[in-house]
């Protein structure tokens, strides 16, 4: 009995400390090798009229769009919500064929977080290697960390499964 209660003690402690273990700041990475030309790939990055069409998110659940300001590039803004959830994003860079930045504001109520996001595109001959990071900061909480681990699991599914539907629609046309 006595070691049920020190294993106890100690998961308890364990869940109280880790959080002060853990970074602040969190980023996720994904990469992949589509058979296209950055030309191909830009606007599909460029326009955000056209991120449903390959991200995973829209796929998941019902989410309502909006879009403000110019159709692509700088400027352009996606606002979403859906049952779960509601965020805008802006692009802030757009370099043609090379790539294009975003900022996200998403969450409601206590749980906003502010997400910095880049696509880039790097040719090859006649492949082109897309790159999809962002990063966010949990803020001074440090038991918030625990959401941004569960925050970038589901990031990185939704990039890698969004860079595969991308590299299928520019490959074979369909999804």
């Amino acid at each position: 009995m006595k070691r049920f209660y020190c294993r106890c003690v100690f998961a308890v402690a364990a869940f109280f400390l880790i959080p002060f273990l853990l970074r602040r700041k969190s980023r996720v990475v994904r990469r992949i090798i589509i058979r296209a030309t950055p030309a191909d790939i830009f606007p599909f990055l460029n326009d955000l009229r056209n991120w449903p069409k390959w991200t995973e998110w829209s796929r998941l659940e019902e989410i309502h769009f909006s879009y403000e300001g110019p159709s692509s590039g700088v400027g352009a803004e996606q606002r979403w919500s859906s049952k779960r959830m509601a965020g805008v994003m802006r692009l802030v860079q757009s370099v043609p064929d090379e790539q294009v930045a975003y900022h996200t504001e998403l969450g409601t109520g206590g749980y906003q977080y502010h997400v910095d996001g880049i696509l880039t595109l790097e040719s090859f001959g006649s492949l082109t290697r897309v790159t999809w990071l962002c990063r966010w900061d949990s803020g001074p909480n440090p038991y918030s960390r625990y959401k941004s681990l569960l925050m970038k699991w589901f990031i990185g599914r939704g990039f890698h499964a969004g860079l595969s539907n991308l590299k299928a629609l520019l490959e074979h046309g369909a999804l």
